[in-house]
């Protein structure tokens, strides 16, 4: 491959051919996401006993997918296409959080540290007053917050633009909504067993997620004119115009991401009921024992 074909955001609008010429690399978020993978690896060969098969899959699914959607032709399509850089967002948001938040990988990397830091550690965190109870008394309503102003900040036409622009805050963009994603996904689907929110506030916090999504969505697909400057100029050159683009990066959001989100509530909502339904098994006992026959 040619040096030619490793493009990081150059300042030249990306045309079709610049794309599916080359690999398009973004160099910086690819030795990031490498060194992870490194950090992971050791420290799960490291650990002895390792995480389990599934957690590991996970983890390394999610990474893959965070490379396709930072490390790919699509991020030289997103700056051009604002459909493309939804489907980014979408693939960070809504796929590669909830599987890093999955697999747990910060776990396993703990279990890789020396004893010793692990109690230094602790002892300062005990100091600071970060307990348990503390930390996920506030976790639940704080990373709902962090992830919808992520969304909505970076969707703002001058932090989109300057994202655009701007390869170190394109960097930003991305970590920010992958980490508030992982944060997120990690509250609603691997709560803590004593300290985190039950089911229904679960359930809560994905509607409500998912409701916000379908406003900006809204507003983006039904917006009469362009929200981005940037895409009136390269658009074109995908025959789109920038208001279609625009429509389509809407519709992204809007259906993909919503039917993520369905399929989640509704497992959360099987799960409540099902909990609930063990529970009165619990209380009432002989209610679920078969009758014996008359003799």
């Amino acid at each position: 491959m040619s040096a030619e074909g490793i493009v990081a955001h150059t300042g030249k609008t990306p045309e079709p051919h610049d794309v599916f010429g080359a690999w398009a690399v973004d160099v910086t978020s690819l030795v990031m996401l490498g060194a992870i993978g490194v950090l992971y690896w050791l420290a799960v060969h490291r650990s002895g006993s390792g995480p389990k098969a599934r957690n590991s899959l996970r983890f390394w699914l999610g990474l893959g997918v965070t490379a396709l959607a930072v490390a790919s032709p699509l991020d030289l399509m997103a700056d051009a296409l604002a459909s493309a850089h939804m489907v980014q967002h979408v693939l960070l948001v809504m796929i590669a959080g909830p599987l890093f938040a999955t697999a747990e990988p910060v776990a396993s990397i703990l279990e890789s540290v020396p004893r010793s830091i692990r109690k230094t550690t602790g002892r300062l965190r005990r100091q600071l007053g970060l307990t348990p109870a503390r930390v996920t008394g506030l976790a639940p309503a704080m990373v709902w917050l962090v992830l919808a102003g992520s969304i909505w900040f970076w969707h703002a036409a001058g932090p989109y633009e300057l994202a655009l622009e701007n390869s170190l805050a394109h960097l930003l963009e991305h970590a920010m909504f992958l980490g508030s994603s992982v944060l997120f996904w990690s509250v609603v689907l691997r709560p803590h067993p004593r300290f985190g929110p039950g089911t229904g506030f679960r359930v809560l916090m994905v509607f409500t997620m998912a409701l916000q999504g379908v406003l900006l969505a809204a507003l983006m697909t039904f917006a009469p004119s362009p929200w981005y400057p940037t895409y009136m100029i390269s658009a074109p050159a995908w025959g789109l115009d920038a208001l279609t683009d625009q429509q389509i990066a809407g519709l992204v959001m809007w259906i993909p991401a919503g039917l993520i989100y369905t399929g989640i509530g509704i497992s959360l909502v099987v799960e409540w009921v099902s909990a609930d339904s063990d529970r009165e098994q619990r209380r009432h006992p002989s209610r679920t024992r078969p009758r014996r026959a008359d003799s």
